[in-house]
């Protein structure tokens, strides 16, 4: 995954987003700027910064159509779908600020799918 504001990168402005790792990751660092111009001279590339913008949208946009579509316990069952074991990974309260909820909601819907 890349991690960056493509907003402050396109505009070679520092980005007023924070990322914090929540899990144990491998992390490489690059100018931006280098990186386009790398996809201008190399097609290879060039198509691998497609597909990540690709991948970013599909993200963004199935993100915010969970978000405004399902209530609270369909966007954690979705969220389980996706990665059915996040509870061993991060904290939950981490996970209530994902799906928008409190963390109190979260106990409930996580006790309320256990008893089914």
């Amino acid at each position: 995954a890349i991690f960056t504001s493509l907003i402050s990168s396109l505009n070679s402005e520092p980005s007023a987003a924070e990322f914090n790792c929540l899990t144990d990751v491998v992390l490489f660092e690059g100018n931006f700027q280098k990186f386009i111009e790398l996809t201008e001279k190399h097609h290879d590339i060039s198509i691998l910064y497609n597909r990540f913008l690709e991948e970013a949208f599909i993200n963004m946009q199935d993100k915010a159509t969970v978000l405004s579509t399902l209530d609270a316990t369909e966007r954690y069952l979705h969220l389980k779908q996706q990665i059915p074991d996040i509870e061993n990974l991060i904290q939950l309260n981490h996970i209530a600020s994902y799906l928008s909820i409190t963390s109190i909601q979260l106990s409930r819907i996580r006790k309320e799918d256990i008893l089914k």
